[in-house]
């Protein structure tokens, strides 16, 4: 109507938009990985959405039995490095969601599910390359992960862990490497797996092994342990073993 001449437009408010869309800032990480722990012959690569995440899934995914999935959630992954070679592969992620024997545990010693959920780790990988395994490297890789997890995992997400969990098959493995640094067995899972909206009987069941991630937690981890099991003046609790899908 303004080209005909029948009405007359304000000057616009705004000069013409650009065809061109803005540049996006890129943003920068609040998280910068700075090692905690600093073991003679063992470091660990940061692997998180960078080169080393890259390395890490090609060797969980060729040497890992339970080769390489994707994780949803909360997850932190390391290139274990020996002497400057990589020598294998670990990872930790949210706990499992449900899980007697930890729960009936944890809850003794004053946690709630709450809790559990939130500062309790899973180990859901550790790789060992066997051409690359020497006697204690894997125990010695353990203690100063766990470490290195509890300070990153705080960093990261904002969240302070007080406990990691694993679970180790027994007809593959004897969990040695987890009783050298003091994790505690606890009880077994049942071998449920997720399958669609339900669970399925379909998996060896697993031990189940914890460990305290301060000095305080190992104390009481092992002072319950040693009140449930050696102590028959006190009241024994049954530890089930759990459904549990993994």
């Amino acid at each position: 109507m303004e080209g005909k001449g029948l009405i007359k437009l304000p000057a616009p408010i705004r000069g013409k938009h650009s065809a061109k869309a803005p540049k996006q800032r890129k943003r920068k990480s609040r998280f910068e990985y700075k090692p905690v722990v600093f073991p003679k012959d063992i470091t660990f690569d940061f692997a998180k959405g960078n080169q080393a995440e890259r390395e890490w899934n090609e060797l969980v995914a060729t040497h890992h039995y339970l080769g390489h999935k994707i994780v949803v959630g909360r997850c932190i992954k390391y290139v274990v490095k020996h002497r400057g070679e990589t020598a294998g592969a670990i990872s930790f992620s949210s706990s499992a969601w449900k899980l007697e024997p930890r729960d009936l545990l944890l809850g003794a010693l004053g946690f709630s599910m709450e809790k559990i959920r939130d500062c309790v780790l899973s180990n859901t990988r550790f790789l060992i390359i066997e051409d690359k395994s020497e006697p204690n490297l894997a125990s010695r890789v353990l203690s100063a992960v766990t470490r290195q997890v509890a300070h990153d995992w705080e960093r990261f997400y904002s969240v302070k862990p007080e406990v990691v969990e694993t679970f180790v098959l027994p007809s593959r493995f004897k969990g040695t490497c987890y009783k050298a640094a003091n994790w505690k067995e606890i009880g077994y899972t049942r071998g449920f797996a997720k399958s669609g909206p339900g669970h399925v009987n379909s998996q060896e069941p697993k031990q189940i092994f914890l460990y305290g991630l301060t000095s305080n937690m190992r104390r009481r981890l092992t002072s319950y342990q040693s009140t449930v099991t050696s102590n028959d003046d006190q009241p024994q609790i049954t530890i089930p073993s759990v459904d549990i899908g993994r």
